[in-house]
């Protein structure tokens, strides 16, 4: 029995005891079971002896830790599942199915793709949607649902945007066109050209498919006569001589002639570089006696053979264009449009924006041009009276596109629906989701097919509808009809005229166009789907038309990001554009998820299979670091047959990620990862001080994308920001006490007018205006010209002396810094970087021992192939993300990009009283003191150069210790317990605590090398469809290093064996000890003494704390190593290799460089207390 002076100093020492206790749990578990914990014990010396107290704790953590614990499904990340041109079967089906399932995915998005010349890998073809296709498919969503897994399908066959072989050519995308004659006035018959009816995207600029046959189809418009200034004179008429070849084409003209513009036609085109100079491979030159030559100007590549030019105004009576694939030259001694096919929305590119049409004398006064339409017979002969003077008829029509949806199987691919055409655009869709209705026996909504997905646009321009005229007329308050040949360069009015009407001739498509895209939501309640995801522009820009706007009522808006920048696709700072347009969307208007496209790459540059968490996680972090928290991994083709290796694939593009990927089973590591991230990402509010508002008549990343980082929206660090376009703007958002106030609740204090604004519309300025007298900080230089042709310049003019010239406190104009700074807006998260561990290890002060980031040994880089975000400058040291939860919780991601591992101290501008760290690399919850100073809230971390992790700072701690028991043991008597509980957590103002859990991981100085694994190791190779080796590794090397074929191509899991001797004094103390695998390509998972030790698949290959399993003598240690599949694909095209393992599109060559592969080392075992 205890006396009660035992109980009091049982309640001292429980007391004292519960500020040290171990303040962390492995989010694996977040409710630990009752257990006794040695560390926990304490002794009391009395006169009678030693009492030992042992504590029985369990552990409870809050919510947000449990979320995080165990990611619901919308948290995990689904993948893109190819059905690769009828190449399943129902058993192929169920693996796949099953491995992504067991992988921790939480759905998939079926396509339907394929194309010519498919290889043949599933033993019987089931075409698109025949009834052994129609089976597979319901077969595999019962599977689906059977297992909680959401589906999603693709608007269309192949992923270019809404089209198919349903599609009539009257329903198709669609073209304006024109053909031309002069004549003089008076009596007028003469037979007008015909329309050119050509398949293709602009005049006659012919373009194939490599699918199916495009018949022309088309219909007229409109003939209208424009009478010419006296100034234009046509080229044929004053040239004496052309010659014309495919580099060179030369006017000689009878007289010097003073030219003013060009339209060159070349079939070499490009898009312009964001960044530098163009590759301007045409020159314009001119001269005056053909002998001696003087350079006019460079002629840029566009996306159209066809480009029209206003050029320095040249005297000369020879002219000559040089270049390559040259068709034809036309010189005008008038001024036209310039770039009016960009303007015009025939040619996409992202730069139309910055050319202008400069001042001319020349314009066509609007009074001469007449509408002839109902004078024209039906076989296209013009009868009429014109007045005196030379006059140009254009006869407008429209033909058809022939885009084609792409890249679907031959018997689904159609033509793509007009986008502008809300008739159409329905018929589409009811068509088309009838087709699944009915394959899918009816499973549409809460079971079965969930979403529907557009994808990025891929279908081209589209520049005329049925009813563009009315639209337009009522949209803009004014005919379009007479100002139709300004889009065949004719300067009409004015040049400012002229360049109003393309104003609103964008402007309307790109409303018609966003406007269809809002009417899918019709089709999903219609059909009782859940919901749409909705991509755009992706890296560029891709139509006419803003790129927030079609996901703004999208209940998952999406943006796509590949691995690198690269040529084919969109590059990593254009991603980080796309994926902040859709994030964006989501916290301006509240949907909680924003998707990407993730992960993409072209196989052909040379990284085809070469991917891995650990060279993955970057991009991720980028994708993390700009909005995503729904990842859906590009792609996973469906895989009918185990021995076509490594598997069927969405022709040269990745990811790779299905279940014949090498590290197909330890998949899940990696998407836990982004599980985790994803949850919390998807908590609460976001938080951002700044508005960016990025002006009309242009996308996000069409003005901010590029190859370099640079190009993104130059904010200062330790702020963060959303997108505005003029559609959140005019109805998006509120003010309330100075701040702009959106839908989902989050506030900004800034709103930034950036370089796209120098035109705007009236009712934008007005807006702004409301926003200025509210006192809403504006910060951004006054807009110079008001937009559209019916203009009110005068009302425009009066705003902008109002806002920017009447001295108000709240608007600046030097710069978003300035702003901020006189604002007296702090920074919500700032960085102070103690030192790099490279200095500070040799101290000995550091967080990090000098074993962390370790570098890959010497004799190995040469034959390494890395794979990183290539862009030519940093994407920054330290990135954050800010979510507020309704408890005034603050959630803030911080991510390492520096390059370098070293203590850091963060500043929040949020105060915290608890702070917590959520490590989404293992799960691992633990408290951390905060200080509070300056009123802003402190924590230090130690960084490992790639490290992520979560800083929550709240109210209440994320975790509870209960003392359930204690048990108290004395020399007199067997153990007594008693259950008097107290509950403990982390102190805001104590040290952090000591992470003691086996599930933790090492990370402070205190750990020393204790031992290195010298020992010989037997590896036993066994390729999968391919031969075995077993290796002798006395030291550890790259498999490359060997001469036995089977090692030096291997590409699999090789499993390492050893035995390591532990002296008993190791294991006397109390003392941690841990693996630490240096060098690992690419993921090793471990074994001691035949207990599991950890899948480790980053740097540093370091396990958790394996003191539990070791014991004194020889301790058996495995360790399976996985690398990835290119080295077994550069070993199949060796010269003499009759077995190959892989049967796919040959990405390598024979000489191609290896991979290193395999455990590195050195191996070590670290001791920390």
């Amino acid at each position: 029995m205890f006396l009660k002076n035992d109980l009091m100093n049982i309640k001292i020492i429980l007391t004292a005891l519960a500020t040290f206790l171990p303040v962390c749990i492995n989010a694996q578990d977040p409710t630990e079971s009752a257990e006794i914990l040695p560390s926990t014990q304490s002794k009391d010396t009395t006169a009678n002896g030693p009492k030992t107290y042992s504590l029985v704790t369990t552990a409870d953590s809050s919510d947000l830790a449990k979320a995080f614990a165990t990611p619901a499904k919308a948290a995990r990340p689904q993948v893109w599942w190819h059905w690769m041109d009828g190449n399943v079967s129902r058993e192929g089906i169920r693996k796949d199915i099953e491995w992504m399932n067991r992988s921790g995915i939480g759905g998939f998005h079926q396509f339907d793709a394929g194309g010519i010349n498919m290889p043949r890998a599933a033993k019987v073809k089931l075409p698109y949607l025949s009834d052994g296709w129609k089976d597979a498919f319901k077969f595999a969503l019962d599977l689906a649902d059977s297992l909680d897994m959401d589906v999603t399908i693709a608007s269309a066959p192949g992923w270019s945007s809404t089209g198919g072989k349903w599609v009539k050519p009257e329903d198709a995308v669609k073209k304006l066109e024109w053909r031309s004659v002069d004549t003089r006035g008076g009596k007028v018959s003469v037979q007008l050209p015909e329309l050119y009816n050509v398949v293709g995207p602009y005049q006659d600029y012919h373009t194939d498919n490599d699918r199916i046959e495009i018949k022309p189809y088309g219909k007229d418009l409109y003939v209208l006569a424009v009478r010419l200034p006296y100034s234009d004179k046509s080229m044929k008429v004053l040239a004496e001589r052309i010659e014309e070849s495919d580099r060179e084409i030369t006017v000689q003209f009878r007289k010097p002639q003073t030219i003013k513009a060009l339209t060159l036609k070349c079939m070499t085109m490009s898009d312009r570089p964001r960044s530098g100079k163009s590759d301007c491979k045409n020159v314009l030159e001119c001269s005056d006696d053909g002998k001696k030559w003087r350079k006019v100007c460079d002629i840029e590549p566009t996306v159209l053979p066809y480009l029209t030019i206003d050029i320095p105004q040249t005297c000369a009576l020879f002219f000559r264009a040089r270049g390559e694939k040259l068709m034809s030259l036309d010189l005008f001694t008038v001024s036209k449009v310039n770039h009016s096919q960009e303007l015009g929305g025939f040619g996409i590119i992202h730069d139309f924006w910055k050319y202008h049409t400069p001042y001319s004398k020349d314009a066509i006064r609007t009074s001469d041009i007449i509408d002839l339409t109902d004078r024209m017979t039906a076989d296209g002969r013009l009868e009429c009276s014109l007045p005196a003077g030379r006059w140009r008829i254009y006869r407008f029509g429209w033909s058809i596109t022939g885009k084609v949806n792409h890249p679907a199987s031959p018997e689904a691919t159609g033509l793509e629906v007009d986008k502008l055409d809300p008739d159409a655009w329905m018929r589409y869709f009811h068509t088309y989701v009838d087709l699944y209705k009915e394959a899918a026996g009816g499973m549409l909504g809460e079971k079965g097919i969930r979403y529907l997905l557009v994808d990025s646009y891929e279908a081209g321009a589209y520049t005329w509808t049925p009813r563009l005229a009315e639209e337009f007329k009522s949209r803009r308050g004014y005919d379009l009809v007479p100002w139709l040949p300004v889009l065949a360069g004719e300067i009409i009015g004015s040049s400012r005229m002229s360049e109003r009407f393309l104003w609103d001739w964008r402007r309307t498509l790109g409303e018609l166009f966003c406007e269809n895209y809002d009417r899918i939501n019709d089709i999903v309640n219609e059909y009782g789907l859940a919901g749409r995801y909705t991509e755009s522009h992706e890296g560029g820009r891709a139509y006419t038309g803003d790129g927030m706007d079609p996901k703004i009522k999208a209940t998952i808006p999406m943006a796509a990001f590949w691995m690198e920048n690269t040529s084919t696709g969109s590059s990593v700072p254009s991603a980080i554009c796309d994926i902040r347009e859709s994030a964006s969307v989501s916290h301006i208007y509240g949907q909680p998820l924003v998707a990407a496209e993730s992960f993409s790459v072209n196989g052909d540059e040379g990284r085809a299979y070469t991917y891995c968490p650990e060279n993955m996680k970057y991009i991720a972090d980028v994708g993390l670091s700009a909005g995503v928290n729904r990842f859906v991994i590009h792609e996973s083709a469906s895989q009918p047959n185990d021995k076509y290796l490594p598997g069927l694939q969405l022709f040269r593009y990745g990811q790779w990620l299905h279940r014949n990927e090498t590290w197909a089973e330890y998949a899940r590591v990696f998407t836990d990862y982004l599980a985790r991230s994803s949850a919390m990402l998807q908590q609460g509010t976001s938080v951002a001080d700044i508005l960016l508002y990025y002006g009309e008549d242009l996308n996000i990343t069409g003005l901010y994308g590029g190859e370099a980082f640079s190009t993104l929206p130059q904010v200062p660090d330790g702020y963060n920001y959303d997108f505005a376009n003029p559609t959140v703007l005019r109805s998006g958002i509120k003010v309330e006490n100075g701040t702009l106030v959106a839908p989902s609740g989050a506030r900004y204090k800034v709103l930034w007018l950036d370089r796209n604004c120098e035109v705007m519309s009236l009712d934008i300025i007005k807006k702004i205006k409301e926003f200025a007298d509210a006192g809403v900080i504006i910060c951004g230089k006054e807009p110079r010209q008001c937009a559209g042709l019916k203009a009110d310049d005068r009302a425009f003019a009066t705003i902008v002396d109002d806002v920017w010239h009447s001295r108000r406190r709240n608007v600046f104009t030097q710069g978003l810094e300035d702003c901020l700074e006189r604002s007296g807006i702090a920074p919500d998260f700032s960085v102070r970087v103690a030192e790099p561990v490279e200095a500070a290890s040799q101290r000995g002060d550091s967080h990090f021992d000098k074993f962390s980031d370790r570098k890959m040994p010497k004799s190995d880089q040469e034959d390494a192939t890395e794979a990183p975000a290539n862009a030519p400058d940093s994407y920054g040291d330290f990135k954050y993300v800010h979510r507020s939860l309704p408890d005034s919780t603050q959630i803030y991601w911080v991510r390492n990009f520096s390059g370098n591992s070293a203590d850091v101290e963060f500043s929040f501008r949020y105060r915290g009283k608890f702070a917590a760290i959520f490590n989404p690399d293992n799960g691992e919850v633990s408290d951390v003191p905060v200080v509070a100073r300056e009123g802003r809230s402190v924590v230090t971390l130690p960084m490992y150069s790639t490290d992520a992790r979560f800083v929550v700072l709240s109210g209440r701690p994320q975790i509870e210790f209960t003392v359930d028991t204690v048990f108290v043991n004395d020399v007199d008597s067997a153990m007594v317990n008693t259950s008097d509980s107290i509950v403990t957590h982390g102190s805001p103002t104590t040290e952090a605590s000591v992470l003691t859990k086996a599930e933790t991981t090492c990370q402070t100085s205190e750990a020393a090398v204790i031992q290195t694994v010298d020992s010989t190791w037997q590896v036993h190779f066994e390729q999968k469809n391919g031969g075995t080796a077993d290796e002798e590794f006395t030291e550890l090397e790259s498999w490359t290093r060997k001469e036995n074929p089977v090692v030096k191509y291997f590409s699999g899991t090789a499993v390492y064996k050893t035995t390591v001797a532990i002296d008993s004094t190791l294991l006397a103390d109390n003392a941690r000890i841990f693996i630490d695998l240096g060098v690992v390509k690419n993921i090793a998972d471990i074994t001691v003494n035949g207990t599991p030790a950890g899948i480790l698949w980053k740097a540093p290959f370091r396990t958790a704390d394996i003191r539990h399993l070791l014991h004194e003598g020889d301790n058996t240690l495995e360790i399976k190593v996985t690398n990835v599949w290119r080295n077994r694909m550069i070993g199949d095209v060796q010269p003499g290799e009759k077995h190959p393992v892989t049967a796919i599109r040959r990405f390598y060559k024979s000489t191609d460089k290896l991979l290193p592969s395999g455990l590195l080392g050195p191996v070590r075992l670290l001791g920390e207390r």
